[in-house]
């Protein structure tokens, strides 16, 4: 299947077999999600446990 390429799908496999590829792609989508979702909320939540700094007049060396 990953030699064929999604526009030849439906002219490789029969419409039988497209119904378990579509289910398993479906699938897989969900958990890409899922993952970004769950990476998102943990992201969101370690920057509300950094401490907060005043950046404002620091002098940073090498900085244009």
């Amino acid at each position: 299947m990953l030699i064929t390429g999604v526009t030849e799908l439906r002219d490789v496999f029969s419409p039988e077999e497209m119904v378990g590829i579509i289910s398993s792609y479906m699938d897989g989508l969900k958990v890409a999600y899922a993952v970004a979702v769950t990476a998102i909320g943990i992201a969101v939540l370690i920057s509300f446990a950094s401490k907060w700094r005043n950046l404002k007049g620091v002098n940073v060396v090498g900085a244009v």
